[in-house]
């Protein structure tokens, strides 16, 4: 998926001016100039979370084997770390997506 993505459309790196009487004040950024960008981030996005969806459920299914046999409970520590990741992660991306 990320391969196409670059393939498709890559990300360009771009230099703007801070202060136009300034030449030395710059800031840098990536920006992709198509229109497959959105989808792409949409599509990790869903795969990001059904993996997730498909985790919890398999620490669920083994909730009630022999302890020596399973490791839901680290299983379980792992997706509530991932739940928080995307908790806070996702807001944060699309607050900050326009500067």
């Amino acid at each position: 998926l990320l391969l196409c993505w670059t393939l498709i459309d890559p990300l360009k790196w771009q230099r703007e001016p801070i202060n136009e009487s300034d030449p030395t004040s710059t800031y840098g950024f990536c920006q992709s100039e198509g229109k497959a960008s959105p989808v792409f981030a949409g599509l990790l996005i869903f795969v990001d979370v059904l993996a997730l969806v498909l985790a919890c459920a398999q620490a669920y299914r083994s909730r009630n084997m022999i302890d020596e046999l399973t490791e839901s409970r680290w299983l379980g520590v792992a997706c509530a770390s991932w739940i928080q990741v995307l908790v806070i992660g996702v807001p944060v991306v699309l607050l900050t997506r326009e500067d």
